[in-house]
């Protein structure tokens, strides 16, 4: 029998669970039992102690300490944890969270980074799994001791602390793949990426070419054929992304929000923003039950 994630016996299963909306970290110990299910977030399991066997419709693995799997969404699969000893650290990340939050900036080569770069674009991939080896490594076992520390016990910018841990696992993760068959212009799109993100306010084309020493019309055309999107579409994205993130999280008028994102032209930046979010910015910050409202 097939669970769907709208299965709450599911979560039966699961010893000790904590919940946030885009991430969610999850310890599994002893004679835990999952039937076959999807999910539609990528999950990553870590055996710290123990063993764990993983299910799939035509085979199965035994997972032993040291050794992680990632996964994409949407994979059948089954788990079960039977030994004394086992615990296992689980991360689901929702796929909009992923590549919002946590990819910006990190660079590789391998089928981990390709999965990933996908994810960052919305792309489609025929990833699966992945299984990797870390059981000599202490700087792995030292991330995910202290991610799950700050998340289950948070401290002052808890919040932050756990983002920065997931971008070093995501890290650690990458230079772990020692398989090096993706495109390197691939490892460039993400830097590129990561400049537009971070300097979204005030960043032009001709920008982007004096930092990565290339010609406009290269990075132009480079980015409309790995990512789909024009520049102009890449810097709309990131602004509004920052933008929606001051909605939420401050009492800064919607004027003074976007003219600090760049927008000058407020008719044009509201049109901008209806277009992505189907509603103004003001409803958009009381749909997200903001502390402040305009």
């Amino acid at each position: 029998m097939m669970v769907s994630p709208a299965n709450h016996n599911l979560r039966m299963a699961i010893s000790y669970s904590t919940t946030g909306n885009n991430l969610r970290l999850i310890i599994h110990t002893r004679f835990t039992q999952i039937p076959f299910h999807y999910d539609e977030f990528i999950s990553v399991q870590f055996i710290y102690s123990g063993s764990m066997t993983v299910r799939f419709p035509d085979h199965e693995i035994t997972l032993t300490k040291g050794q992680l799997m990632l996964m994409n969404a949407n994979v059948v699969h089954a788990f079960s944890m039977d030994t004394e000893n086992d615990i296992i650290f689980s991360i689901q990340i929702e796929r909009e969270y992923m590549k919002k939050e946590l990819l910006y900036g990190i660079s590789g080569s391998g089928s981990i980074n390709d999965f990933l770069l996908k994810s960052l674009l919305g792309e489609k991939t025929d990833f699966t799994y992945k299984i990797l080896d870390f059981q000599d490594d202490e700087q792995m076992y030292s991330v995910f001791e202290q991610l799950f520390c700050e998340y289950l016990e948070p401290s002052l910018c808890g919040n932050a602390l756990v983002e920065n841990y997931m971008r070093i696992f995501f890290i650690l993760l990458i230079r772990s793949s020692s398989d090096h068959l993706s495109d390197s212009s691939d490892n460039t799109i993400l830097s590129m990426l990561a400049f537009i993100e971070e300097h979204s306010h005030h960043c032009t084309l001709q920008d982007l070419a004096e930092r990565f020493n290339f010609n406009a019309k290269y990075i132009s055309a480079l980015l409309k054929e790995k990512t789909g999107k024009t520049f102009s579409d890449l810097l709309t994205r990131a602004r509004l992304k920052t933008i929606c993130y001051l909605l939420e999280n401050t009492d800064k008028s919607i004027q003074e929000i976007s003219e600090m994102c760049g927008y000058t032209n407020q008719t044009f930046f509201y049109q901008k923003f209806f277009e992505v979010y189907h509603m103004s910015p003001k409803n958009y910050r009381i749909s997200k039950n903001a502390k402040y409202l305009q």
